[in-house]
Formats: structure tokens, sequence, C-alpha cells
């Protein structure tokens, strides 16, 4: 009999991966989105937005709860949700105190520094704040963004209320949970970032993967460029798996994915927040996938239903170093000029058929990118692939793989 599982408010690169698993999982999808709707017909529909009609999300699934394995979800906004719902129907296993603990940074910076765990201090800003204690520079972030939307480092009180004013905004048009929408001011950690990323199994890492992020970039920190980091670099890798999955585990993760993000400026550490999903939403999957003999997906879909049998034959070493490497991969994010509303996408054509990369446009005709220096999570496209050196890789990122991608288009949403 085949595993039923519920995917909540997926990405259509998410379900693309799904439909090589129709034959062995019955896959039902939460979402309004009548495009993916009707580009995946494969999978059964529940056409309800869940953070806009959460109890009739959950009527709909009593309906069919006896043939549910799973419930999960890809995206950063919905994890929260979707941790409800596990707990409402009794799947959940984890052991957060409180599940907003998923998304808002305040509260995983609090139990990290109650235990112990390298952090910056941290200021909630909800109703203004004594600005004298702060001590400049600092970032201001939102509390419960992702893909560095929003995150600046600002010098002076002027700077932090320009960009208070702007997350303000990305708040009102997010349309998030009123839960999170303060803003959060951090002491600022100089170091080079890295993430990882870890597949969870009874409360033990079953698998993780690391990636080295290339520059921070102040006073922004757009994601531009992550990387395998090179061999000699092993016991700083193992080092950082081992503190990234400490302290999830004190947030109560026990099954299912985490993606972390962590500092370290050649003497110490600090850790900058955490995701219960997988990184980019799935899209660093692509990349792991580069580097490993077994199916990446696979592994997800058996953490994720709990499927012992098929875990016991993908069990990779710590950061799947070993013989089974196949190379050190990157995740690229394209850089683009123009914005508004897609009519087409000029400059594609050199990646498109290139043998050593993989282009994944994310953005298709009629949907709003904003101007570059906005973007974060509005991502137009990137690159997977693998490299033999970092002088090559860096020499490519730095003209953008030699692609001048502009989008043709009008208008605001």
């Amino acid at each position: 009999m085949k595993k039923g599982i519920i995917i909540i408010d997926p990405t259509d690169f998410f379900l693309v991966e799904c439909v090589r698993f129709i034959e062995r999982y019955e896959i039902f999808i939460v979402t309004n989105d009548e495009r993916i709707i009707s580009d995946f017909p494969q999978f059964n529909d529940i056409k309800l937005d869940v953070r806009a009609d959460y109890d009739k999300v959950v009527e709909e699934i009593e309906k069919i709860v006896d043939c549910v394995d799973s419930i999960f979800t890809t995206r950063e906004r919905s994890v929260v949700l979707t941790e409800k719902l596990n707990q409402h129907f009794n799947m959940g296993v984890n052991q957060y105190t409180d599940p907003h603990v998923l998304r808002d940074k305040s509260l995983m910076k609090q139990i990290w520094l109650e235990n112990g765990f390298p952090t910056s201090k941290y200021l909630l800003h909800e109703n203004g704040i004594d600005t004298s204690e702060l001590s400049y520079p600092c970032i201001i972030k939102p509390i419960a963004g992702f893909s560095s939307t929003g995150v600046k480092l600002v010098d002076n009180e002027t700077d932090l209320n320009s960009q208070l004013l702007q997350i303000t905004m990305y708040n009102k048009i997010a349309k998030d949970d009123s839960n999170f929408m303060s803003v959060l001011l951090e002491e600022y950690f100089a170091g080079e970032e890295y993430s990882v990323d870890t597949f969870w199994f009874k409360g033990e890492p079953h698998t993780s993967f690391v990636m080295k992020k290339r520059g921070s970039n102040p006073p922004y920190f757009q994601d531009r460029l992550y990387y395998t980091p090179p061999r000699d670099e092993s016991s700083l890798s193992d080092e950082i798996i081992s503190l990234a999955n400490n302290a999830v585990y004190s947030l109560g993760m026990r099954s299912g994915v985490t993606h972390v993000e962590v500092k370290y400026n050649g003497a110490s550490f600090s850790l900058i927040e955490a995701g219960f999903r997988p990184g980019a939403g799935g899209l660093f999957y692509k990349a792991f996938q580069q580097r490993v003999s077994f199916d990446i997906f696979e592994l997800y879909f058996a953490i994720m239903t709990g499927d012992e049998k098929i875990l016991s034959t993908l069990k990779a070493p710590q950061d799947a170093r070993s013989e089974e490497v196949k190379g050190l991969s990157f995740s690229y994010t394209l850089s683009y000029e123009g914005h508004g509303f897609i009519e087409k996408i000029e400059g594609v054509e050199r990646v498109q058929n290139h043998d050593n990369y993989d282009l994944i446009l994310l953005a298709k005709e009629e949907d709003y990118i904003p101007p570059e220096h906005l973007n974060g999570a509005n991502l137009l496209g990137l690159i997977i692939g693998k490299y033999t050196t970092l002088d090559e890789l860096f020499q490519e990122a730095d003209c953008n793989f030699g692609v001048k991608l502009k989008i043709v288009g009008s208008g605001n949403p």
C-alpha cells in the first residue's frame, strides 16, 4: 500500500521532483495556486491557502487522515502552520515548546543564549526601543524573514529608521502572520558564513551537508554563491556541523530536515538562524545531488515518511565525504537587469545547453520580479553545478557565468 503524504504550500520546482515518486506515494497538495494545480494534475489537490483557510484545511485533511503518513512543507512561510497540523493530527514527533520558534528568530536566540550556544545578542523592536542600548554597526532584519530579505547592516539611527520603514512595508506586502511582524536588532558578528542542511531521524542526524557562502556583502546580505568547502576545510566543516545540529536539537528537532546558518571569524562561531525545511526550499538539494551517488530526494521522502527500510540503504557519512563523493558543488543565484511583470527573459541561451551546469529558472511569464537590490525571495533563476578549483568557480561567478539576464516587463504589484 502506498504511503500518503500531504505537501503544504508546494512550489512548482519541488513538485517536479515529486513526480518521480508518484508510484510510491499517494501525494496530496494543499494550494490555491491555479497554475500549480494545472501544471501537476497527477496530484490530488486541496484548493485552499493554509495561511488564509487553516480551519478549512483541517476539515479537508480530516476526511483523508486515515491514509496519511506525513504532512510537510518546503516553504519557510508555512512551517509553523504545518507543525500545528502535525500536532493536531498527532503526527508530530518533534519537541518544540512553541511552534513559533520555527520562524521567530528572537525565540531561537533566546533558547540558544539560555543554553550557552554562541549567537549575537539582540533587541526586539516592537513598539519602539531605546536605541541608546545599541552599539553600531548592528544588523536589522525581519523577525521571520528568509533569503536575506530586509537584512541590512546599519551604522547609525538614521540608517536604522530608514531600513525599519522598508521592513514595515515588506511585512505588509508579505501578509504574514501577525506574530511575525516584529523587527530584530542584533550585534554584528563579522565572519565567513556557512550553512548546514541536515536530515534527522529519531533524534539523530542521518546525513549533513555544508555549504560556504562567498562574501557577506554588507550592508546588504543577498544570497549569491554557495559552494562545497574545499577538502582542506574538513575539520572546520565537522565543527560547524556539530554546532548547527546541537543548536537545532536544543530547539526540539528530532525527525525532519533543518537548514542552519553559522558564521566563523577564524576564532569563534556565531549562530545566525535556523530553518526547519530544506535549504532554499529544496534547491540546495539539487547541488547536494552533485556530490553523492544516491538520490537526495529519495532520502528526503524516506525521512519525512519514516521509511526505515529505504533509509538503511541511503546512509551516508557525515557531510557525505567518502569515495561516494562525485565532486564539489555550488549554487549560484543569477544577477539580472530590469524588473516588472515578466513578458520575456533575455540571455538564458548560454547556460541552457552547458555540459557542466544546470540552469533552473524559477520565474515564469507574468510573475513579478522586483529590482535586484530589493530581491530576496523572488528569485529569477540559479545555476547548479560542480567545480574543480575555487579560482575557476570565482572567475565564473564574478562575470555572472557570462550570462546577461534582462527582464522585459513592466508594472508593479
